[in-house]
């Protein structure tokens, strides 16, 4: 048997105030009763949380996506094959007989410059001299007159070098490694040598 609509609930309960009612009635009534019970009610307001949901959505789309869509298009910038004015496309690579050349030269004087040169009469890492004073380790090889090579000394970390004390407070210096054989390196122009 199926279960009753509501107009046959309503027969079936006036009936029943005017008379008893049959086990099948009855049986049928608590049925239709618990099925009622157990559909799902249908909520107006999870229908509307979701339609507004939605909306929100669409809405913060059109507002973030239709002005990047119709804007025009960001420039990308790009590394141009001409160099720009005054600055050069690459930096300039000395040979040694340059190099040599710079040395006591006021116009270089303090600038430092790249150069491939040699270092005669050098075959260790580094300087073996006084903690924080500049030590010859060789001279440019290959020119007439002989240039002088000095290593420095750069910063450090506290711990990674070698303290020194200088105007009541303590800096750290660490060696610079020289260069061995034919090797591009960073030289600062000096009066009498290069560093």
């Amino acid at each position: 048997m199926s279960g009753l609509d509501d107009d046959q609930i309503r027969t079936a309960l006036a009936r029943r105030s005017r008379a008893e009612l049959t086990e099948v009635e009855r049986a049928n009534i608590l049925r239709a009763a618990r099925l009622r019970a157990l559909q799902p009610r249908r909520r107006l307001m999870p229908r509307i949380a979701g339609w507004l949901a939605a909306t929100a959505a669409v809405v913060v789309l059109v507002v973030i996506a239709v002005p990047v869509l119709l804007s025009s298009p960001v420039p990308v910038a790009r590394a141009s094959s001409s160099p720009s004015p005054g600055a050069p496309d690459t930096l300039p690579i000395y040979s040694a007989a340059q190099l040599g050349g710079m040395v006591g030269d006021p116009s270089w004087i303090g600038k430092t410059v790249l150069s491939d040169a040699t270092i005669e009469g050098h075959n260790g890492p580094g300087p073996n001299c006084m903690l924080g004073q500049p030590c010859f380790i060789g001279a440019i090889d290959g020119l007439v007159s002989p240039v002088a090579i000095w290593a420095d000394w750069r910063d450090a970390l506290p711990g990674d070098g070698a303290p020194v004390a200088s105007d009541g407070q303590t800096r750290w210096l660490s060696e610079v490694s020289a260069p061995t054989g034919s090797t591009l390196a960073a030289y600062r122009i000096e009066s009498d040598g290069v560093v």
